[in-house]
């Protein structure tokens, strides 16, 4: 015969699934990855189609040929496909966030004044049969989650802000002498680009 504590543990599992589902707040905490419909569901981190530590079968589909034109997003027994051009991007199950241009995925690495997105390319060396390839990260920058992907070098970045001379100065003392524009402050928690354009305002 099962003690009261024994029946109490019992029916624990059952009264979390109640509490979830009736309240949808708690079940988008549980969320891993699913699609951020807009920009602004990106700020707001809100996730549509999302997956949830009470579903047992769930994946998102990219087809990351650029020529496809949908993603497809499995859950259950639900199968649910998007077009790339109606949706701002995607969280897969690292925790990563992504935005999809022209159908280009671009990894948000970082959301301040500056956004800062990396996308993997292909680079070649070596030649004939020794031909070889690795992918290298390339980064790029927005203003703003909905702003126009741009690449983070120095002259786009210049002429994002014509007006800021002092940003212009201190991309100038920082990067000039060939240092990795995309190099990451650790002391400020953010990319060096941000932090310095931060500083240019103060």
């Amino acid at each position: 015969m099962l003690s009261n504590i024994e029946k109490v543990k019992k029916l624990i599992p059952g009264f979390v699934l109640i509490l979830l589902s009736l309240n949808p707040e708690l079940l988008a905490q549980k969320a891993t990855s699913g699609v951020f419909l807009s920009a602004d569901d990106f700020v707001k981190n809100k996730i549509s189609f999302a997956n949830t530590k009470t579903m047992s079968a769930y994946k998102i589909h990219l087809h990351k040929l650029v020529s496809i034109f949908t993603i497809k997003i499995v859950h259950g027994d639900s199968v649910v496909k998007l077009r790339k051009e109606t949706i701002f991007g995607y969280r897969d199950s690292k925790m990563n966030d992504f935005r999809i241009v022209h159908g280009q995925e671009y990894k948000i690495q970082e959301n301040k004044s500056l956004v800062i997105y990396s996308a993997n390319q292909r680079v070649y060396f070596g030649g004939g049969h020794m031909q070889s390839s690795i992918m290298v990260p390339v980064y790029y920058f927005s203003l703003g989650p909905e702003g126009k992907i741009q690449p983070l070098t120095i002259p786009a970045l210049k002429k994002a802000f014509p007006d800021n001379l002092k940003f212009h100065d201190l991309l100038d003392v920082e990067f000039g002498d060939g240092a990795a524009i995309s190099d990451f402050n650790r002391e400020q928690n953010m990319f060096q680009v941000n932090f310095l354009f931060k500083k240019s305002n103060s």
